[in-house]
């Protein structure tokens, strides 16, 4: 069924390309596909004599699965070698070196990040729970001091109640001007119960009240490393390297069918963080005005980029002797020079 040709093995037949995955290695347009993988794949097949179709897919993960099926020959793309494919497919030696990264929304401030606890549902609640202890306690002192002559808590209800709950916040605060005091044994008695209460409690709660602000002023949940996944909603790609270490760090995955999906949901603040490969995400953001997310500068499970097969297919073994020529030549560093410029990350 084949025969020696060049390098490789001419097959009688077209060889079914499937092609799967982003930016810049996939890139697809109306005159068909380009980027960093098919540059690669198209200069071995040249020197080859591979005659080939592309098939495309979604994911490398429903490529992989037809490549198993035999519906396809091989699988061009940034297919991450792992230790748990290397046992079910053949693969070439890697043409890029690649890492796990995590994109997440950027925690930086802004004035309206400042100025928006002030305005939030939590915060109006605790405000409303301080005045209620201030208006009770200026309620009481107003009750047994309103009958004082001339003093400041005879002067109307309106006027009473508005003295009480204004001695009650300066002896609360340690400010006391002196304008304001209890004249009566029960207003003393009152007022002094409430010293004691404030000074055992107001530290409390307005640490309390400092602590709603502060986390009511949170714009989002913060992700810097894999140790901060656990229990988080992160978005992965199905059947990539991600899937399996978000859930070895007990992430919640949610499920996108491609990176511009998943970052769409980090957008949407439907997920917490997106876990993908750290080049593509990459290249997604400098490709994009995406202000908004920041890529966390660590890098987790190293990993190469490879042309998949099927198990012991000699053509894997063929194409490594043109893919390490490749190498020599220095076209793969050509080729990542013309897709992934030197950037400032």
């Amino acid at each position: 069924m084949f025969v020696l040709c060049g390098l490789g093995l001419a097959q009688e037949k077209k060889l079914r390309v499937g092609v799967a995955g982003s930016e810049p290695f996939i890139v697809e347009g109306g005159q068909g596909y380009k980027g960093m993988s098919i540059d690669i794949w198209e200069k071995m097949a040249v020197k080859s004599g591979y005659d080939y179709d592309y098939r495309g897919f979604t994911s490398v993960g429903k490529a992989l699965d037809q490549l198993e099926l035999g519906e396809i020959d091989m699988v061009v793309g940034p297919v991450s070698i792992t230790s748990a494919r290397q046992e079910k497919f053949e693969f070439t030696q890697p043409y890029f070196s690649s890492s796990l990264g995590i994109l997440s929304r950027d925690q930086g401030h802004t004035l309206w990040g400042m100025v928006k606890p002030f305005f939030s549902k939590t915060f109006f609640i605790a405000l409303s729970i301080f005045m209620i202890i201030l208006t009770v306690v200026g309620f009481l002192v107003w009750v047994v001091e309103r009958r004082t002559c001339d003093g400041p808590f005879s002067r109307g209800p309106v006027k009473g109640l508005g003295n009480g709950i204004w001695l009650a916040l300066v002896t609360m605060t340690t400010v006391g001007y002196g304008d304001l005091a209890p004249k009566t044994v029960l207003g003393r008695i009152v007022l002094g119960g409430w010293m004691v209460i404030a000074l055992l409690s107001a530290t409390s709660l307005l640490a309390g009240l400092a602590g709603t602000i502060a986390l009511s002023g949170e714009t989002g949940v913060k992700i810097e490393s894999a140790a901060d996944i656990s229990g988080k909603r992160i978005a992965v790609i199905k059947g990539s390297p991600g899937e399996e270490f978000v859930e070895k760090h007990d992430g919640r995955k949610i499920f996108a069918a491609s990176l511009s999906d998943a970052v769409e949901l980090l957008h949407r603040k439907k997920v917490n963080a997106v876990v993908f490969d750290r080049p593509q995400l990459r290249y997604y953001l400098e490709g994009k005005d995406h202000l908004e997310f920041r890529l966390s500068p660590l890098k987790y499970q190293p990993q190469g980029y490879g042309f998949a097969f099927k198990k012991d297919d000699p053509r894997a073994a063929l194409l490594n002797i043109e893919m390490l020529r490749l190498q020599e030549a220095s076209y793969l560093d050509e080729v990542e020079m013309e897709w992934f410029p030197p950037l400032q990350e």
